[in-house]
């Protein structure tokens, strides 16, 4: 009886060893997914409200790209040299981001070309910069053709993404999705619900945040992003520190432990 109660005890304290150990080896498999409250369905169609897109205004310190083509090829040589100067704010940027070249807005929110002079800019979109550049322009050349973009719209994604840092966008119409994607995508460690935007605005400071996992976030007013912007994501609180690799030692260690701890334990019994 003491033999049999003996066999049970060793039996039921193996099974609870081995179930301790395979518990410790379970990992939780994050949710990463975005727009979760989009339902799966190939018979339904979901429709959501989308943020109207406003050209970004010109702002003091914007680098502008200006150019202007006339019909006289010697013309064109003058006011090109005239808009390609260096940027002179000395902005600095890495390999992925080079060094900015155009037409830096004064304070005054003006900028100087060759024959028309200065030009206030700011406030202006670029295509309302490039209208007025044009019938200033158009005094003095035939059919002049101005082109005007942003040389520096820029924006920058910092904390757990993959490549943070600043990136230059190749167009004003720029969501925060299209930043995340330049940023490499946010890691599985990165808080999904609660994205911060940091804006300027008239020397204001502006914070909105976003939840990624929702499709509400296609409506924000702030899901196009303005030149200058900054897309801070914070990490979850549950992400893991760094004593990981320690427990994850000590773990192998004492299941290693209870797997010689089994076998001893059942050799004997089954001598027995």
């Amino acid at each position: 009886m003491v033999t049999k109660f003996v066999k049970f005890a060793c039996y039921s304290f193996i099974l609870w060893m081995v179930a301790i150990s395979m518990q410790g080896c379970k990992t939780q498999q994050p949710n990463v997914a975005y727009f979760r409250n989009v339902p799966d369905s190939l018979t339904k169609t979901v429709l959501t409200k989308a943020a109207p897109f406003k050209n970004p205004l010109i702002q003091s310190n914007d680098v502008l790209q200006v150019s202007v083509i006339t019909l006289d090829r010697d013309v064109n040589d003058i006011l090109a040299a005239g808009t390609r100067m260096a940027n002179p704010s000395g902005n600095n940027f890495s390999s992925s981001n080079p060094a900015i070249s155009g037409l830096l807005v004064d304070e005054q929110g003006t900028i100087e070309l060759p024959a028309i002079g200065k030009v206030k800019v700011a406030g202006l979109t670029t295509f309302a910069a490039r209208d007025t550049i044009h019938n200033r322009m158009e005094k003095y050349y035939k059919k002049p053709v101005v082109n005007v973009r942003f040389a520096n719209f820029t924006v920058s994604v910092l904390g757990e993404v993959n490549k943070p840092g600043p990136f230059t966008a190749p167009t004003e119409k720029l969501s925060i999705v299209d930043a995340i994607t330049m940023a490499g995508d946010l890691t599985v460690d990165a808080k999904r619900e609660n994205v911060l935007l940091m804006r300027d605005s008239s020397n204001i400071k502006v914070f909105a945040r976003f939840n990624l996992t929702s499709s509400n976030l296609l409506a924000s007013r702030y899901f196009y992003l303005h030149q200058g912007d900054v897309v801070y994501v914070e990490a979850k609180k549950t992400k893991p520190s760094g004593n990981d690799a320690v427990k994850s030692r000590n773990l192998t260690i004492v299941t290693t432990a209870i797997s010689v701890l089994a076998t001893i334990i059942t050799l004997i019994l089954t001598r027995n």
